[in-house]
């Protein structure tokens, strides 16, 4: 199980000193949950996987990814995903974007999906069955492999 981790994260980050670290960290909270470092209030409840939230955590914590309410308008998520470009060395490609200022997240992260994909590049959610979107950013190539570790893991 555990494994799996170091593959999505190996995936997701070119540092390998992160991904060494970040793993490090899932494991002690693997042997024991007590290490889980609630950072965001997530207030789990006995059924939560520690580990997962964990590896979101430390994700968004070391900008590899961001978390954005369900009500969260463009402009604040544009920032976001303008960082997570610029950490993976990409200019920003968000062109043509003037239509999703006014709409819902639940609408404007497919069409954002559309914009990176022109640059080989997609936004993915990482599922905390909460009402926020946790993202991520990936090379379109890797969406399927991404995708086959974790159901938790979708495409916007």
């Amino acid at each position: 199980m555990m494994e799996k981790y170091q593959k999505i994260l190996e995936i997701l980050v070119n540092d390998q000193e992160y991904v060494q670290y970040a793993y490090d960290r899932l494991v002690s909270v693997s042997e024991n949950p007590k290490n889980y470092e609630d950072e965001f209030f997530r207030l789990p409840d006995k059924d939560s996987d520690l580990v997962w939230f964990q590896f979101i955590d430390d994700l968004i914590m070391n900008q590899y990814a961001f978390e954005a309410d369900w009500k969260e308008d463009y402009s604040a998520v544009k920032i976001q995903i303008e960082k997570l470009l610029l950490k993976k060395g990409i200019l920003n490609n968000l062109n043509h974007d003037e239509d999703l200022f006014d709409l819902e997240p639940k609408d404007y992260l497919p069409r954002i999906n559309q914009l990176l994909s022109e640059n080989h590049h997609l936004l993915v959610n990482l599922d905390l069955n909460s009402d926020s979107y946790v993202s991520t950013l990936i090379n379109k190539s890797e969406v399927q492999i991404l995708l086959s570790f974790d159901e938790r893991i979708k495409l916007f």
